[in-house]
């Protein structure tokens, strides 16, 4: 039997700030990338498989205007709308993208509930976390995975 760890509290900051030498947004957590990983190659069974790793859990220094950028693809594309905060931003290496790319995991604004849930919604959690990776336009992504802690509502 695979026991996985739970992942600790996740930091919602907004991305902005940062010290020169750190990352303006905080890091990736391996559970980040193992509910991604879950959702495409256990729960939805994709074909192709589709799989992520991390490649550098933070921004490096060199890389942080090219974070930024890709934050806001990701926000604008993958249509989270306005007040929407940077969970965590960092590098991927994946099956979709010949070298690392940027995933940026974000908390929008609102309930966090699956928007092909009927109205009621039915008895299901709520969403804990959305991405976008970004290549040449981002591959948007939601899901829930109990091994991570619930979104605020805002």
């Amino acid at each position: 039997m695979v026991t996985l760890a739970l992942v600790p509290a996740i930091s919602f900051l907004g991305g902005c700030g940062g010290s020169q030498g750190s990352s303006p947004y905080p890091p990736l957590t391996e559970g980040m990338i193992r509910a991604v990983n879950y959702q495409y190659n256990i729960q939805s069974q994709a074909i192709p498989p589709i799989r992520f790793s991390i490649a550098s859990g933070s921004v490096p220094p060199n890389q942080a205007a090219a974070a930024k950028t890709a934050a806001g693809a990701a926000i604008r594309d993958c249509n989270e709308g306005a007040g929407t905060w940077i969970v965590a931003v960092g590098l991927v290496n994946s099956t979709i993208a010949k070298r690392p790319i940027f995933a940026v995991f974000m908390n929008p604004p609102g309930k966090h509930i699956d928007p092909s849930a009927e109205s009621p919604p039915p008895d299901l959690p709520p969403l804990n976390w959305y991405a976008g990776f970004v290549t040449s336009q981002p591959f948007c992504t939601f899901g829930y995975w109990s091994a991570l802690p619930p979104l605020p509502v805002h």
